[in-house]
Formats: C-alpha cells, sequence, structure tokens
C-alpha cells in the first residue's frame, strides 16, 4: 500500500499555530494525537513508515480544524483567566474593606473605652463636688447660726 502524499500547506505543524502558542498536540474534539514530524520528501513522518498510513483518518482541512479548536481553546482559556483575575480582584478589595474595617471598629472601640472611662471619672469628680458643696453648705449654716447668735447677744453701744 503507497502511503498517502501530503502538501505541507496540509500539515499542522507548530508554525500553523498562532506565534504565541507552541503546541506539540493535535486537537480534534475528545481526540489528542501528539505531532509526528514529517519527512517532506514522502510526506510520511520521519521516525517509522508505518505510522503514516494511519493519519488518513483525518480531515483533509486537519490544520484549520485544529487551529480552530485551539483558538476556541485558548478563547475559553482567556475568559476563565479574566474570571479568575475579576474575581481576584473582588477577593483583594473584599479583603482591603475587611481590613479597613477592621481597623476602624478597634479604633472605635478603643475611643468608646477611653470616653466610657472619662466619663465614669467625671462622674466621681462630680459626686465629689457634690459631697464638697454638701459639706459646704453645712459650714456656711453652722457660721450663719453662729453669726445670728452673736449678733443678738453683743449689741453696739447706742448714742
Amino acid at each position: 500500500m503507497e502511503p498517502i502524499k501530503r502538501e505541507p500547506s496540509d500539515r499542522n505543524t507548530v508554525s500553523d499555530l498562532p506565534e504565541s502558542i507552541p503546541s506539540s498536540e493535535i486537537s480534534f474534539g475528545p481526540f489528542v494525537m501528539p505531532e509526528v514530524e514529517y519527512d517532506r520528501n514522502s510526506g510520511c513522518a520521519a521516525e517509522s513508515e508505518e505510522s503514516c498510513p494511519q493519519m488518513h483518518f483525518l480531515p483533509p482541512d486537519e490544520g484549520k480544524c485544529a487551529a480552530q479548536m485551539l483558538n476556541i481553546e485558548i478563547m475559553a482559556h482567556a475568559h476563565t483567566d479574566m474570571a479568575l483575575q475579576m474575581a481576584t480582584i473582588k477577593a483583594s478589595n473584599l479583603e482591603r474593606h475587611y481590613t479597613h474595617q477592621s481597623i476602624a471598629l478597634a479604633a472605635w472601640q478603643h475611643y468608646y473605652q477611653v470616653s466610657v472611662a472619662k466619663m465614669q471619672a467625671q462622674e466621681e469628680e462630680i459626686e465629689r463636688l457634690k459631697e464638697q458643696i454638701e459639706a459646704l453648705k453645712q459650714k456656711n449654716e453652722a457660721l450663719f447660726k453662729i453669726q445670728q447668735c452673736s449678733r443678738g447677744s453683743f449689741r453696739p453701744a447706742s448714742r
């Protein structure tokens, strides 16, 4: 059986793929076949002459099909990568927001505790001042009574 002669343009090689994506596989849906080196003269694989007749089941536009499949896979990967980047950015923003909220809450709790301590100190100061006022009132009343008593018993001489 004569091996199938193939044109170099029918081959799917790494050079047929987009420049940024090197590949060592040809993908036809669920089938993945390793790419083989072809002998330019016979169109058969350079490694073994027997492997070339097995290649006849591939479609004649296998390079275009493989390139289209690869482009679809590249686009799907790009969409997945973009979704992953967006999720990463969102997670980073949420983490930053959480950190900011935690710092703000800790500061609020600190100042709340400081204000509660100041309020308690002011309440204690108010109680102490009330007690001092009561003591001064009692002392003032006692002095007033003494003054009233002393005025009544000692009258100045009239002229």
